[in-house]
């Protein structure tokens, strides 16, 4: 009785004309119920993926795709589908950050010709208003394809490098090869961590400028994870500050999404 217990009946049209029943081990039906469950959870999370039209909601979604392992593909793609939204919803959440990092580094920075990296570039808006600020030179880097092609139409960006900003060597960029350096909501969970710190001072001539963000709205929420990472983001300051690569000219708190404040810091490279 156990054996015949242990078997599922399936039919096929064929064993169906015949009217006997073709016996498959529960084993079998197991794996075709455990491949159906896989396609419907992969499924499930692709459409959980998608971006909506709230800035919070997909902030809280590349968030959760930061917990993952090897996350980076995942976050890329989820930019390429919100590429095409992005400024609208950016500007209905009063995003200030660009604004505020672009003209820090025009105070600072007087040659208007000079070379000019945004890295975390996404569709354009920190160049676009670089280019207001009267830069004529501007890089964008990101890894978001679908991003840098939208940003095209702004008309503002010399050369577009699609890449991710981490321990590697960006595509194509020389040692010193940037006067200044804009970063403005991309060290953020899923986006770029103080791992980058190195490849930002590589890329930046000596004399340099570089004025980045670091915001806890795009943090994890957990208190304890969110307090060790910006720990984390100090002490990687502090370490450049202390080898004689990194000063500090200004860490203050700017208007970043609505009402949500974000530390930016203005760093010359020494």
């Amino acid at each position: 009785m156990g054996s015949t217990f242990n078997r599922i009946f399936f039919y096929n049209a064929k064993t169906a004309r015949s009217g006997i029943p073709r016996l498959l081990p529960h084993r079998d039906f197991a794996l075709k119920i455990g491949v159906f469950i896989w396609e419907k959870s992969f499924s499930l999370a692709r459409q959980m993926a998608y971006p909506t039209r709230d800035v919070y909601k997909n902030v809280a979604m590349i968030r959760e795709m930061s917990t993952k392992d090897d996350f980076s593909g995942g976050v890329s793609e989820f930019y390429d589908k919100w590429a095409e939204h992005y400024d609208e919803d950016l500007e209905r959440a009063k995003y200030g950050g660009p604004v505020a990092c672009a003209e820090a580094l025009c105070k600072l920075m007087s040659d208007k010709n000079a070379l000019i990296v945004d890295i975390g570039a996404g569709t354009g808006r920190s160049g676009q208003e670089l280019a207001k600020c009267g830069f004529k030179r501007i890089d964008a880097v990101d890894f978001s394809q679908k991003s840098l092609d939208i940003s095209t139409s702004k008309g503002v960006y010399e050369r577009l490098i699609c890449d991710s900003v981490g321990k590697n060597k960006l595509k194509g960029v020389t040692d010193g090869y940037y006067s200044g350096l804009l970063c403005v909501g991309a060290i953020a969970a899923g986006h770029i961590s103080q791992d980058a710190f190195p490849e930002f001072t590589r890329i930046v001539k000596k004399g340099g400028i570089m004025v980045f963000t670091v915001s806890k709205v795009t943090l994890p929420t957990d208190g304890q994870i969110q307090k060790k990472i910006i720990q984390g983001i100090q002490d990687a300051i502090n370490d450049l500050v202390r080898t004689g690569v990194w000063e500090v000219v200004e860490k203050t708190s700017i208007t970043y999404l609505h009402d949500n404040e974000a530390d930016r810091f203005i760093i010359r490279r020494l």
